[in-house]
């Protein structure tokens, strides 16, 4: 762990102590330390890290000043305006994303939350259009071959429904996006089911907030699987590690200047126990 406290700094108030979800720490004549078996307990979340408003408390090689510092969060309405107005787009600007957008996106994905913090992700970005471009045009061909050859998979029909469009050059699959994310999930992972899912909707949410457009992409996905090995090799999927979903993302060329409107979802308030018996 390299706990390191530094002892003038420190005022034992125990706030690592409490915070720690693992009860890795304990308090020793009012200073932190590590616990019985907390070497093999602790998950390297870093709460005890952030936690301590000293910044007496540095472990795993991680001291205060790697750290950011709270800033002013936006305001509720603000966040609400961000999911109400968001749209899966379907119209992209045949370009690239700029770098510093990029950058942004790429970053935020180190703060994306993990079951048991295993950080069990694996994430592939096509960062310029010409490569998706080349990738278009390997799934299209790909796909017009199995149809040609009748070696489609059942559950692959909506292929044969775009047939014509896919011989005529068309993307039935990607949308024209200019760029796309692809998360893989460790296969040990403990929840290699949706630690993807909470990640890409970090990132999508990043996207949006950046004036860009995202697609939840199931097409791409199930056309990625069903050329495993080759999809393996496009997207450094790593030995270890199982394609888990798509999103795609670019500038969009279509724009919105209102929501949709949406009934309210069914919602159960629990205000108190049910008799089960």
């Amino acid at each position: 762990m390299n706990l390191i406290i530094d002892t003038e700094k420190c005022i034992g108030c125990g706030s690592c102590v409490k915070d720690c979800p693992a009860n890795s720490l304990e308090m020793n004549n009012g200073i932190p330390g590590v616990a019985r078996f907390g070497e093999k307990t602790c998950i390297k979340c870093l709460h005890c890290l952030a936690v301590c408003p000293e910044g007496a408390l540095s472990i795993h090689g991680k001291t205060p000043e790697d750290c950011g510092t709270v800033r002013t969060l936006p305001q509720s309405d603000e966040v609400a305006s961000l999911y109400q107005f968001r749209r899966s787009c379907r119209q992209y600007k045949h370009a690239n994303v700029s770098e510093e957008k990029l950058r942004a996106l790429q970053d935020v994905l180190r703060w994306t939350p993990t079951g048991h913090n295993d950080r069990g992700l694996h994430f592939s970005i096509v960062s310029n259009v010409e490569t998706m471009d080349q990738i278009r045009s390997f799934v299209r061909t790909s796909l017009l071959e199995m149809l040609e050859n009748n070696t489609l998979p059942a559950p692959f029909k909506w292929v044969k429904l775009r047939r014509a469009i896919l011989q005529a050059g068309g993307d039935v699959v990607f949308s024209n996006a200019p760029h796309l994310i692809a998360v893989s999930a460790k296969d040990d992972s403990v929840c290699r089911e949706i630690d993807p899912i909470i990640a890409l909707a970090q990132f999508e949410t990043m996207a949006q907030s950046l004036g860009l457009g995202t697609t939840w992409c199931g097409f791409g996905f199930r056309a990625f699987s069903l050329l495993e090995k080759d999809s393996r090799r496009i997207l450094r999927i790593p030995d270890g590690y199982s394609l888990s979903y798509v999103m795609l993302f670019g500038e969009p060329d279509v724009h919105y200047p209102r929501s949709t409107a949406q009934d309210p979802p069914p919602v159960a308030r629990i205000s108190e126990f049910a008799d089960i018996n």
